[in-house]
């Protein structure tokens, strides 16, 4: 039973190239949220999904807009999963991290 999760997000940046929206995807699944470690993982994933997106510094690109950018992208993606392991980790809070998935794996017991 292990589905896999999707999460579109349209965003579109006032400091973008173009004025058009663009498009990302970020897929997940249960398995993410298993431990600290997937945990941790995950968040990389969305960091580099974000830097993929975001358009990369060049002379004629300001490094702040780019970094911007990739703070928003991961930021949005984040936001769009809503689980409070992944918030934590993305807040730096690993104390909270371990919180949030033993809080996860209690309720999972108690529903199954």
């Amino acid at each position: 039973m292990n589905k896999i999760l999707l999460t579109v997000i349209t965003v579109a940046f006032a400091t973008a190239a173009s004025a058009s929206a663009n498009e990302y995807r970020f897929a997940y699944t249960a398995a993410d949220f298993t431990d600290e470690t997937s945990v941790q993982a995950l968040h990389k994933r969305i960091a580099r999904t974000a830097r993929g997106f975001c358009p990369a510094y060049q002379p004629t690109r300001n490094l702040a807009e780019t970094s911007r950018c990739i703070r928003d992208v991961t930021d949005e993606i984040v936001l769009s999963i809503d689980n409070p392991a992944l918030t934590a980790m993305h807040g730096g809070e690993l104390n909270d991290v371990r919180v949030a998935l033993e809080q996860q794996r209690h309720q999972g017991a108690k529903s199954g």
